[in-house]
């Protein structure tokens, strides 16, 4: 499978822990939301299989 450049530095340097980190100091007052927001990308990722594949595409470059 063929990934373009743009995409596949996207997945090499997109810091998603930053990203929770951030999201993590806006809702610091409401650990709930925090919660569902990781639970619903975590969910949503799983239904259609995408870790899956970027693994498997990773894998192949």
């Amino acid at each position: 499978m063929r990934l373009s450049s743009a995409a596949r530095y996207y997945l090499e340097n997109y810091s998603f822990e930053r990203e929770i980190e951030t999201m993590s100091k806006l809702y610091s007052n409401d650990s709930h939301r925090l919660k569902n927001i990781r639970y619903s990308i975590l969910k949503s990722l799983n239904d259609k299989k995408l870790i899956e594949k970027v693994d498997s595409i990773m894998e192949k470059l």
